[in-house]
């Protein structure tokens, strides 16, 4: 079977954004025409209907911005101390949290584009402002220089300087990759070795950017994605299976030049399932550690990804407000076969983070600030997952529910 058999095939009309799948409607072009009218007629449309439905359903509680900072990008939870969170800043660092959003500290300074908590212990925290990669031993109390990379890369003359894009220290014995581009996409990954060198172990004049870095817990293999060079076959994985000293491409995650950026990837600790979001809302899924994609599915969002390690069956997803996307959370208890809208709507969301065990899921809001949401009762938390069947047809089996729509 091919990868678009595995295709969740959304077909269909909209009235005021619910979905009709006309692959299921087993009724006449008069009786759909007579339906759609009815819906139009009693439900409210736009954004009354979003924020009705997403108040209904889930009940979100907003933190605000810490220290007034609205441009934030992404979050992280510290994996055994559910009040430390670290939430990077467009221009002014990293703020942390120690008492659940209730008061901040501010640290660094600049645009942080990544961050990531050592996976093996929680004390070593990374961060990378401009070209510069600081740790820190104590959680964030105090900031060291780990290490400064090139301010340019050779390449498009008119690049910007660069930036640390990613950052990947691997749970098998701590080796540390840093993703390093800039506006025109030259990019390089470095990767640390003994005595505190560094080696090039990937590097691109034009055309790439290194937007997020995974290691497979059971293989060890290491991926990060990108996009084509010349941006005509976009949405590329690259793949190693050597620690990062040589790189394929995946090919079956390069696509179309309408198939966007590869911006985000995400596996599940356990269970070892991979998942790549591209900028065009396709979420492709992995179940041999991205060695192959035989399933991808269509979202209705596309900038970040987020796995429940607690939680094989629960993911999460963010979309920004653009065009006519209103933005927000969007979750799934297969497991990533079908996802929900969930709200906050109007919100551009960049960043997830959950609570060990998953009890709360919080949302940064790029130039919003940060909601949460109380997942109790709300999802439910097994260790089945739905997985695409090789050889079979995947159907649409979501029901219709008054108050969000189709649902899983």
């Amino acid at each position: 079977m091919t990868t678009t058999s595995h295709r969740w095939m959304t077909l269909g009309r909209q009235v005021c954004g619910v979905r009709w799948p006309e692959a299921r409607q087993l009724v006449s072009g008069v009786v759909v025409s007579l339906m759609l009218a009815f819906v139009a007629a009693v439900l409210p449309c736009g954004a009354e209907a979003a924020d009705a439905e997403s108040q209904r359903a889930w009940f979100w509680q907003f933190l605000g911005s810490p220290m007034g900072d609205a441009q934030l990008f992404e979050i992280e939870v510290d994996p055994v101390d559910d009040d430390i969170w670290y939430v990077t800043s467009e221009f002014n660092g990293v703020y942390i949290t120690r008492d659940g959003g209730q008061s901040w500290e501010q640290h660094l300074s600049g645009s942080v584009l990544a961050l990531t908590i050592h996976p093996t212990n929680p004390n070593v925290v990374y961060a990378g402002v401009g070209s510069t990669l600081y740790w820190t031993f104590d959680k964030g109390q105090t900031w060291m220089v780990r290490y400064v990379f090139p301010d340019e890369i050779p390449g498009d003359p008119t690049s910007s300087l660069t930036s640390i894009d990613a950052i990947l220290i691997t749970a098998a014995d701590g080796t540390e990759f840093v993703g390093l581009g800039s506006t025109s996409h030259s990019a390089r990954v470095y990767k640390s070795l003994l005595a505190g060198a560094w080696d090039i172990v990937f590097e691109s004049t034009t055309g790439y950017r290194i937007w997020d870095m995974v290691e497979d817990p059971v293989s060890g293999a290491i991926l990060f994605c990108t996009e084509d060079a010349g941006h005509t076959d976009n949405a590329v994985v690259m793949r190693s299976t050597n620690g990062g000293d040589t790189w394929n491409p995946v090919p079956e995650l390069t696509g179309g030049p309408n198939s966007g950026h590869g911006l985000h990837l995400a596996r599940h600790p356990v269970t070892g399932t991979m998942y790549f979001l591209e900028e065009s809302s396709t979420l492709h899924v992995s179940h041999d550690g991205g060695a192959t994609w035989p399933d991808d599915v269509y979202v209705d969002f596309g900038s970040v990804i987020a796995v429940d390690s607690q939680c094989p069956n629960r993911v999460f997803g963010g979309e920004f407000v653009r065009g006519v996307k209103v933005g927000g959370v969007y979750t799934s208890t297969t497991g990533g076969m079908s996802f929900a809208f969930r709200g906050p709507a109007h919100n551009s969301i960049s960043g997830l983070g959950l609570t060990d065990g998953g009890s709360t899921l919080i949302a940064v809001a790029y130039g919003a600030g940060i909601w949460t949401q109380d997942l109790t009762g709300l999802m439910p938390c097994t260790n089945d997952v739905a997985l695409f069947a090789d050889g079979f047809e995947v159907i649409d089996l979501r029901e219709w529910s008054d108050s969000v729509g189709w649902v899983p």
